[in-house]
């Protein structure tokens, strides 16, 4: 064979290279992968990728599908947020009038009660005179 350059060629003779070349053959092994993916690998490497791409697609595709799902529950969460503030608002007004109207129908009971009690003093029930109705 030829030597690096610069350096002096040497001969081979044809034992020597049947030698070698039964050398090389038996560095080089025949035998089948012993692990499955090792073969896949080997015979098809195109599939192994195609599956790599297909797998990056698929995770793709669901992450965006995670992302508008997110995107919709966050809207909805907001609009449930201003309603429920809306509604708490509503029900303190609500609750401020009724305390006020229970206050005010107290004040009044108590007039008509105080009224009552004038008219008729002694007497915790006013009885109307009999035939008073045959009159007015």
């Amino acid at each position: 064979m030829f030597g690096s350059p610069g350096s002096p060629v040497k001969s081979i003779t044809s034992s020597q290279a049947q030698s070698q070349s039964a050398h090389s053959l038996d560095k080089l092994s025949l035998t089948p992968p012993s692990h499955p993916h090792d073969y896949d690998s080997v015979s098809r490497p195109d599939t192994r990728l195609a599956d790599a791409l297909g797998a990056r697609d698929l995770l793709a595709s669901r992450l965006i599908t995670a992302c508008t799902s997110i995107q919709q529950k966050t809207l909805v969460i907001e609009r449930l947020e201003t309603e429920k503030t809306t509604l708490q608002q509503t029900l303190a007004t609500l609750t401020t009038k009724k305390e006020e109207l229970e206050e005010k129908l107290a004040m009044d009971l108590q007039k008509a009660t105080k009224a009552l009690s004038i008219r008729t003093p002694g007497r915790e029930t006013f009885e109307q005179p009999p035939g008073y109705d045959d009159v007015c």
